[in-house]
């Protein structure tokens, strides 16, 4: 009997050690490619406010310095009242640390040097002293990033590298130029794991190039 308990207890072992060297093999070409076009559409609106043309804003009397009240008509057509629900809809779309990355950036958070602010957020919700929601505030000087207007061929996806922690696919866009000019432009894009699903790790934004 002690002989057949050792005999099972030892194939419990290697079957423990063999299963502990099986790697996650990485998710098909299609499943990232079909996961790829389903978000790379989705990023249009968070390029357009943050990194394109900005968020409309109204240039009236009830400024803070250098920030003005956002257009809320202008922002509602893109299905956002406040800035929170603009990062609501980011995590739906990029992975949770390519999110805190830009929260942390200079379009959420004010840049303080050792001789005070050397940059102000581009934008922040404003509440009144009883915490209720008034408008979202922008500041004037513009975008901390300027990109232009892209047109992604979603036909063109392809997967260039694949692992079960990471996917790297690129794809062709069309950037638009000032005076009517368009350059075409490889755009890389990484996926990373997210619970049973693959998110967005990297930006789809795109400057104009002025060379090659």
């Amino acid at each position: 009997m002690k002989r057949i308990l050792s005999l099972v207890l030892a194939c419990l072992f290697l079957f423990g050690l063999v299963s502990c060297g099986e790697e996650t093999p990485p998710p098909t070409d299609e499943v990232l490619l079909e996961r790829a076009r389903e978000l790379i559409p989705m990023t249009a609106p968070v390029n357009r406010l943050f990194y394109e043309e900005g968020i409309p804003y109204c240039e009236t009397g009830d400024n803070v310095g250098v920030y003005y009240p956002a257009d809320a008509a202008e922002l509602s057509l893109l299905g956002f009242v406040k800035v929170a629900d603009i990062l609501s809809y980011m995590k739906d779309v990029w992975s949770e640390d390519y999110v805190q990355q830009i929260e942390g950036s200079a379009i959420f958070k004010s840049v303080v040097g050792d001789n005070g602010v050397s940059s102000y957020a581009y934008c922040y919700d404003s509440y009144d002293k009883n915490g209720n929601f008034v408008c979202v505030m922008v500041n004037s000087n513009g975008l901390p990033i300027k990109t232009d207007p892209v047109t992604y061929d979603l036909d063109s996806l392809r997967v260039v590298s694949k692992s079960a922690e990471r996917a790297r696919l690129t794809l062709t866009a069309t950037v638009s130029g000032g005076e009517g000019q368009t350059k075409d432009v490889t755009v890389d894009v990484l996926l990373v794991p997210e619970g049973d699903t693959w998110m967005l790790a990297s930006g789809t934004a795109v400057k104009f190039p002025t060379h090659g």
